[in-house]
C-alpha cells in the first residue's frame, strides 16, 4: 500500500503542536524553580514583617498580572516566534529589534547556564560523590536538555508538562506537611529573646523596596508562554488564557509557602536560614529533610532549566527568519 508523503509546511514557518496545557506549564516551569526555597529567608530577612512579606508577594503577583494583559495583546496581534523581540521590532525598527534580542537571548543563556549548575549542586547534596564535578555534571544537564528538545516540541512539551506538574505536586504536599505540622518553639534555637525583639525593629522603606525586588525577581521568566504563540493551535486564546492562570497558580504558591515557612520556624531561624524550607522539614523528618529538600529542589530547577531551552532557539529562529541571523536557522527538518 502507498504511503502518503507527510503535508510540508511552509519556509520559515513552525508547526502548531501546543495549547493550553503547554502554555501553563511553560509559565509554571519558568516561573516556579529552586530559588522559592531560598528567597523567603532573604526577605524575612530585610523586611521581618509577615503581614507585609505577604502583602508584598501579593503586589508582585498583581505587577505581573497587570503587565500581561499589555503583553498577550502584543504578541497574540502578531503570533510569532521570537518572543518580546517580534513586538519591539515592529514598533521600533530592526536596530532596536536586533537589541532587543539579542539582550533577551543571552539572558535566557545566562539563565540556562545557572539553572544547570544549580541542578548539578542539588544533585551533589544527594549524590555527595559527584561535589567535586559540579561543572561537569553541569553541563550533562544542559546537554540533556537540548538533546531532549532535539528530539522535538512534542516531546519536549510533554516532558515540560510532566515536569510542571510534579512540581505543583511537591509544592503543594510541602506547604501542607508544614502547615499541618507544629512549629518550631524558639527556645530549640536560641534565646527567647530573640526570636521576638526583630518584630519591634522598625519597618524602612528602603527596606520595603529591597525586599519587593527580591520578591519580583521571583516572578522572572512568567513571560515565557508567548515565545510559543506560533506554535498554539489558539494563540488569542490560549496565550492569554497560561498566563494568567500560570501567575495566579505562582502567586498562590509563593503566598502559601511565605506563610508555612513563617508558621513553622521562629522570626530569627527564618532569617538567618540559606534555606529555610530544609530547616523546616528537619524538624519534621529530622535528617532526611535535607534529602526532600535537595530533590525537590532538583525537580524545580531540572524543569526550569528544560523551559529555558525551549525558549533560547525561538528568539534566534524569529530573528533568522527577519534577516537578522543566518536564514539556516529557518529551515525545515524532516518530521
Amino acid at each position: 500500500m502507498a504511503t502518503l508523503a507527510p503535508e510540508k509546511r511552509p519556509i520559515g514557518q513552525l508547526h502548531k503542536v501546543l495549547g493550553l496545557a503547554f502554555a501553563l506549564a511553560i509559565g509554571l516551569g519558568s516561573v516556579i524553580g529552586a530559588g522559592i526555597m531560598r528567597t523567603p529567608g532573604a526577605v524575612a530577612d530585610v523586611l521581618p514583617a509577615l503581614d507585609l512579606v505577604l502583602l508584598l508577594w501579593l503586589l508582585g503577583g498583581a505587577h505581573c498580572l497587570l503587565v500581561t494583559n499589555t503583553a498577550s495583546e502584543l504578541v497574540t496581534a502578531v503570533p510569532k516566534a521570537g518572543g518580546l523581540y517580534v513586538p519591539v521590532r515592529l514598533a521600533f525598527g530592526e536596530s532596536f529589534g536586533l537589541l532587543a534580542g539579542w539582550v533577551d537571548w543571552l539572558a535566557y543563556v545566562a539563565g540556562m547556564a545557572a539553572l544547570a549548575v544549580v541542578s548539578a549542586e542539588f544533585l551533589a547534596l544527594l549524590v555527595p560523590a559527584l561535589s567535586d564535578k559540579i561543572a561537569l555534571v553541569a553541563a550533562a544537564f544542559g546537554l540533556g536538555s537540548v538533546l531532549l528538545n532535539f528530539l522535538g516540541v512534542k516531546e519536549g512539551a510533554t516532558v515540560q508538562i510532566a515536569g510542571s506538574l510534579m512540581k505543583f505536586l511537591f509544592l503543594a504536599g510541602l506547604i501542607a506537611v508544614i502547615l499541618l505540622s507544629p512549629p518550631l518553639a524558639v527556645a530549640a534555637v536560641g534565646n527567647a529573646s530573640a526570636g521576638t525583639a526583630a518584630f519591634a525593629e522598625p519597618i524602612s522603606l528602603f527596606a520595603v523596596v529591597v525586599a519587593y525586588q527580591l520578591i519580583y525577581g521571583a516572578f522572572a521568566g512568567w513571560t515565557a508562554p508567548i515565545y510559543f504563540a506560533e506554535e498554539d493551535v489558539a494563540a488569542s486564546k490560549n496565550i492569554p488564557r497560561g498566563l494568567v492562570l500560570s501567575l495566579v497558580t505562582i502567586t498562590a504558591v509563593y503566598l502559601l509557602v511565605n506563610a508555612s515557612l513563617f508558621h513553622a520556624l521562629p522570626l530569627e531561624q527564618l532569617r538567618q536560614s540559606e534555606l529555610p524550607v530544609s530547616a523546616a522539614l528537619a524538624n519534621i523528618f529530622g535528617p532526611l529533610g535535607g534529602k526532600i529538600v535537595a530533590g525537590g529542589a532538583l525537580l524545580l530547577a531540572a524543569s526550569c532549566l528544560n523551559s529555558t531551552v525551549m525558549v533560547v532557539p525561538r528568539i534566534l529562529y524569529g530573528m533568522g527568519r527577519d534577516g537578522l541571523f543566518p536564514k539556516s536557522l529557518i529551515r525545515n527538518y524532516p518530521e
